[in-house]
């Protein structure tokens, strides 16, 4: 049986627009490699959700100007089939509404491993 990839417009549009918040990011010396790496390190753990992640990678000192830039981190973490989304939960912030991912490793965990 062959698998069909479902498309999802909305979503590239939502990458597209993360773009230049990224760039942004990049510009005032946000480490989009050295976040991602981080994040991979900390899914070696076990599943953890998306919000939690983006907190610890704050602490650790991966600060970018707007926390929107995460999103294209975890875009491209998919993208290279390095995590998947196992699930969806209340977000603890956005006043609690739906849509927080639950994220885990695919494989080793890419970058270096």
């Amino acid at each position: 049986m062959t698998r069909r990839q479902v498309e999802f417009p909305w979503a590239r549009s939502a990458l597209v627009n993360l773009a230049p918040v990224l760039r942004k990011a990049q510009r005032e010396g946000f480490d989009v490699g050295a976040a991602g790496a981080f994040m991979l390190t900390a899914l070696r753990k076990g599943m953890t959700r998306g919000e939690e992640l983006v907190n610890a990678a704050k602490r650790a000192g991966h600060v970018p100007h707007d926390d929107r830039a995460f999103g294209a981190i975890f875009a491209m973490l998919v993208r290279h089939q390095w995590i998947r989304s196992v699930g969806v939960v209340r977000r603890t912030k956005g006043h609690g509404t739906a849509g927080c991912r639950i994220w885990e490793l695919v494989g080793p965990g890419g970058l270096g491993s």
